[in-house]
């Protein structure tokens, strides 16, 4: 998903571009984001992130619509047309209509907003939490790729950069006392709030036997969880990328809390 954001006051100026992705949970759809994305604000400090003290209002959602069947080779494929659906963030009493954790508030930098059904059942989605993205468990050093749009590279085709990473920090411990990660990549603006896929390639036996004739060379991937941007302004740093991990998603969704105005 890609989202832009618009101004508060005059309805119709473009923010700003990131990412998102969808989420099922109890049969409702939701977008997964990061907070800073749809609070316009720093998700810890409050600040607010546009030059001119933007604050976003609407989130501008980019859908693949199923078209009609073509035949190419002799073999039948679906077209898929692409198409922007606008979601409200805010209230008619001007509160945030986004959940944010109920532990930790905005100190984590990950929302859900649930997604109108009659919006979407339309279009072609694939909630990450449905996908075959389960299959290993997170080890530091491992191998891991950011799907995202650095720099807006990608966009035109909707389909997103695979940034690789390596996940720098314990996957079972936490850093600063929160749920998320550190990695070590060189990443850039754009990719804010886009899944973190942990990739491991090697030789795997026949889950069924377990045989040595059932064995072959491939790769195994997981869903570790939710980028939100990397330390320090200067890219030239430490390099290091935060993951929030993909459990925060669940709280979230279950804790119910709405977000709540900052001034």
């Amino acid at each position: 998903m890609i989202y832009d954001a618009q101004d508060y006051n005059t309805e119709e100026v473009y923010l700003s571009l990131g990412f998102g992705f969808i989420y099922e949970h109890c049969e409702c759809t939701y977008l997964i984001t990061n907070l800073h994305n749809v609070s316009g604000r720093h998700y810890r400090n409050g600040e607010i992130l546009h030059s001119r003290g933007a604050i976003p209002n609407k989130v501008s959602l980019r859908l693949g619509k199923p078209n009609r069947f073509v035949k190419d080779r002799g073999i039948k494929r679906e077209t898929i047309t692409w198409e922007e659906i606008t979601i409200d963030l805010w209230d008619e009493n001007k509160d945030p209509l986004w959940l944010e954790h109920p532990e930790h508030g905005n100190d984590v930098d990950v929302m859900a907003l649930a997604l109108p059904r009659e919006e979407v059942e339309e279009y072609h989605c694939f909630p990450i939490n449905r996908q075959d993205l389960d299959a290993v468990h997170p080890r530091i050093s491992e191998e891991a790729f950011i799907l995202g749009y650095p720099l807006s590279i990608g966009e035109p085709s909707n389909l997103p950069v695979w940034k690789r990473a390596t996940i720098a920090t314990e996957p079972g411990g936490e850093v600063e006392d929160l749920p998320k990660v550190y990695l070590d990549t060189k990443t850039a603006k754009g990719m804010s709030g886009a899944p973190v896929v942990i990739q491991r390639r090697g030789v795997y036996g026949n889950p069924e036997t377990d045989v040595v004739p059932g064995e072959s060379w491939d790769f195994r991937r997981s869903f570790l969880g939710v980028y939100s941007g990397r330390l320090g302004e200067d890219p030239f740093e430490a390099q290091l990328g935060i993951a929030w991990k993909k459990e925060v998603i669940t709280k979230i969704i279950e804790g119910e809390v709405r977000g709540e105005p900052r001034v």
